[in-house]
């Protein structure tokens, strides 16, 4: 039998847990961050330039959520 040593801090050690803990609120604050600029960036649009890339004033918080139109 063999091991594979990984990356992933989320054993069973207080280190690992804590060190998990932070990089998963790191990530969720950059999601948080992306989701608010795309918000911000879009809302700033004219119903005419909305209407040119093929979205509504109403698919904004959607898209924003999601993370930009290509996702």
């Amino acid at each position: 039998m063999y091991y594979v040593a990984t990356k992933d801090h989320a054993g069973f050690d207080i280190v690992g847990r804590i060190l998990h803990f932070i990089e998963d609120v790191k990530a969720a604050y950059v999601q948080h961050r992306d989701c608010a600029r795309t918000y911000r960036e879009l809302s700033r649009l004219t119903h005419d330039e909305l209407d040119d890339i093929g979205i509504c004033r109403a698919d904004i918080p959607e898209i924003a959520a999601r993370g930009g139109l290509n996702r």
